[in-house]
């Protein structure tokens, strides 16, 4: 499946976790602009990663990635990859 993200800007996101064996997932923006992922400090003033890939694959497609590693965390991810087939990115940016 797609995952079209509609407008521009900065968007918060949760921790996501994928562990469905048969999924095929790519998020992209809905329309060419600058899309920009981030964690959802609001829920965890901690997190260190967008993705958790537990199965199945993902395909991250012409977005821009701010993270940075939490208080408690020496290291910042995008995808923990904890099993998945695969995960590809095409045209992004990680700041």
């Amino acid at each position: 499946g797609v995952l079209r993200i509609r407008g521009k800007g900065r968007f918060e996101v949760p921790p996501l976790v994928l562990n469905e064996p048969k999924l095929r997932l790519t998020v992209r923006p809905e329309r060419e602009g600058t899309v920009v992922l981030l964690p959802a400090s609001s829920i965890d003033p901690r997190p260190t990663t967008l993705f958790r890939l537990e199965a199945g694959e993902l395909t991250l497609d012409g977005l821009q990635f701010a993270v940075k590693p939490g208080e408690k965390a020496d290291t910042a991810a995008v995808v923990a990859v904890a099993g998945g087939k695969r995960c590809e990115f095409k045209r992004c940016v990680f700041t």
